[in-house]
């Protein structure tokens, strides 16, 4: 099916024939199954509440109470016994299908300027560890960008985002809700 133009997140998602939905933990966990040494990648297995307080303690996430996805900052963290954790995404859902959706989020950003290249070397990174998995099946294709918090810029950071990118739909701008709703409601 060709891309859109100007691409929305339904349009984006008719486009994928399997749509992607998250029924419960068991896709990430059966992932970091297939990951060795050290640290640990099933101890960096948490709820996306969990993660996402952690950069956003003033916003709510109940929704995400029971929603495990692995977390790709601590993980980078534990694993180069630092603090940096600039080079990965937020976190890693395991979906329905066995496939990996990255996620990072950006729910207090002022200047969307400065993500397009940020975050394409996160995905390239974070690839590069789910692939290391003697269970890795593959990606979901696109992966998300969380904009949130201030309601009133978060529609413009999207529109923002996608014409840094030239449209492309590698990268999915979305909001915490429309998030949840489209891989996380039946």
């Amino acid at each position: 099916m060709p891309l859109l133009i100007s691409p929305t997140i339904n349009s984006i998602v008719m486009q994928n024939q399997n749509k992607c939905i998250y029924l419960s933990d068991d896709s990430i966990r059966e992932w970091a199954k297939g990951c060795y040494g050290k640290p640990v990648v099933e101890d960096f297995i948490h709820s996306i509440e969990t993660i996402l307080k952690k950069d956003y303690k003033k916003t709510s996430f109940k929704a995400f109470k029971d929603k495990m996805a692995w977390d790709a900052d601590e993980y980078e963290i534990a694993l180069k016994k630092g603090t940096d954790r600039t080079e990965t995404v937020d976190f890693v859902v395991g979906m329905a299908n066995g496939q990996l959706l990255m996620v990072e989020a950006k729910l207090d950003v002022v200047n969307v300027d400065n993500l397009k290249g940020e975050i394409e070397k996160k995905i390239i990174h974070t690839r590069n560890y789910l692939v290391s998995s003697a269970n890795f099946n593959s990606c979901v294709s696109p992966s998300v960008l969380l904009f949130g918090n201030k309601k009133n810029n978060i529609q413009r950071n999207i529109n923002k985002f996608r014409r840094l990118r030239n449209n492309k739909t590698d990268i999915l701008p979305m909001s915490i809700s429309d998030f949840y709703n489209h891989y996380f409601s039946e």
